[in-house]
């Protein structure tokens, strides 16, 4: 699961919208997107499989994947909070707390770490002990973690517009699907109920599950030999600069999240016979 920036907000992009998404090469270079309203509607803490550190700023030039387009695409994988499903911590909590009083929790419990712990396979008992042994914490801070660990269900706040159909498209073109995402084994479970699609996935490689996390390269690595990727082959997709920086290195074409749309020309511009948006 991806974790949380600034005052918590989602960037989630409308595939109805065409913006400018940028591939990466090895070395790290993204591309810039535009929003619209709804997206922001849609904005909400953060989004989820996880890690939440500012989002750096996407250049504005264009930068191609360092692949050549020659180089036929067989498989794309795909992170999941913020590319196929929305995640919003702060949802589980809005019906029991005030906002502030969550914005004070999410700071004083470093919200970010913990769950980038979780993600890497700490359990929730660990968790809640963590949170109980704060010096300075308030004794709601560990009942307001099992609260938000009761209601996981309500941080998945929908699905990214144009998702499913990406991936039904991708399927019908032969190119295989993985995903790659940083989430908690245990809630998890909560991920293809909130998002269907997940379920048609080839396979999906959880942190919580190998004890590894983006932007590891022995995560990198492990979806490579389990999935039998070709690196140059194939394309990796991910809301967080750090995690598609992370997979360039290890040889592995990667693209800043642009949005459904954008990201669906830059498939085609390498030669995937899906349709074009019209």
């Amino acid at each position: 699961m991806t974790s949380m920036d600034g005052d918590i907000d989602n960037n989630v992009a409308d595939d109805a919208v065409s913006e400018s998404g940028m591939a990466m090469e090895p070395g790290g270079a993204t591309g810039s997107g535009k929003e619209t309203d709804s997206d922001d509607r849609r904005r909400s803490s953060r989004t989820h499989d996880s890690s939440q550190r500012p989002r750096q700023p996407r250049p504005s030039h264009p930068i191609q994947p360092h692949e050549s387009p020659r180089d036929p695409i067989d498989t794309v994988m795909f992170d999941l909070g913020g590319v196929i499903s929305i995640w919003s911590p702060q949802d589980a909590l809005c019906s029991r707390y005030r906002p502030e009083t969550i914005r004070r929790f999410f700071d004083a419990v470093d919200f970010d770490r913990l769950n980038s712990d979780l993600d890497e396979g700490m359990s929730w008992e660990e968790a809640y002990e963590r949170v109980a042994s704060l010096p300075s914490g308030d004794p709601i801070y560990p009942e307001m973690l099992r609260w938000y660990h009761d209601h996981f269900d309500d941080t998945q706040a929908g699905r990214i517009p144009g998702a499913a159909q990406m991936v039904r498209d991708l399927k019908a073109a032969g190119i295989r699907v993985f995903g790659l995402t940083n989430w908690n084994a245990e809630t998890f479970l909560k991920a293809e109920p909130a998002a269907p699609i997940i379920g048609s996935f080839d396979d999906v490689l959880v942190s919580g599950r190998c004890h590894l996390r983006k932007p590891d390269p022995r995560f990198y690595q492990l979806a490579i030999e389990r999935f039998s990727l070709i690196p140059e082959r194939t394309l990796f997709v991910d809301d967080r600069q750090e995690n598609v920086d992370g997979a360039a290195r290890e040889g592995i074409g990667a693209v800043l999240f642009p949005g459904m749309g954008e990201l669906r020309r830059i498939l085609r511009d390498r030669g995937v016979a899906i349709p074009a948006l019209r």
